[in-house]
């Protein structure tokens, strides 16, 4: 009798050929999904950051043009946001993870008193990645 002609199912071998094939397939697709997973919330947490940065920016030039309201059309800057005394302070919940650093620098001219406002929020686990916003604000005509 012979044994090739009666067996009708697969030998442990076949089956471990075939999971093992399998895998070496799957294991790039695998690695792939996971990339663009970590890409995924990386650009969450990008765009988290540019909302912050944004609202702030917003926040600070309202507060700047009223304070230039009453101050005759003048833009006083606060010590604390000069550019040698400007440090990162950590955002309150929901936002924990992230820290803004706001920096007004003078600008001067003939007409308008400006002010260079920048804006930097700076996240991950080292604190290492960062965006930063860049505007002039103007108080009244001088």
């Amino acid at each position: 009798m012979n044994l090739r002609q009666d067996e009708k199912g697969t030998t442990l071998v076949e089956v471990i050929a075939a999971v093992t094939l399998l895998a070496v397939a799957l294991l790039p697709i695998l690695g792939g999904i996971t990339e663009a997973n970590n890409a995924m919330i990386q650009a969450g947490k990008k765009t988290q950051a540019l909302y912050l940065a944004q609202k702030e920016l917003e926040i600070t030039k309202a507060e700047i043009r009223a304070d230039a309201r009453q101050n005759s059309g003048r833009i006083n800057i606060p010590p604390e946001n000069t550019a040698e005394k400007a440090v990162f302070i950590p955002l309150p919940e929901p936002n924990r993870g992230y820290a803004k650093k706001i920096v007004m620098k003078q600008l001067h001219n003939r007409t308008y008193n400006l002010v260079q406002l920048e804006v930097t929020v700076k996240w991950g686990e080292l604190a290492n990645q960062k965006i930063s916003l860049v505007t002039q604000v103007t108080g009244d005509q001088i």
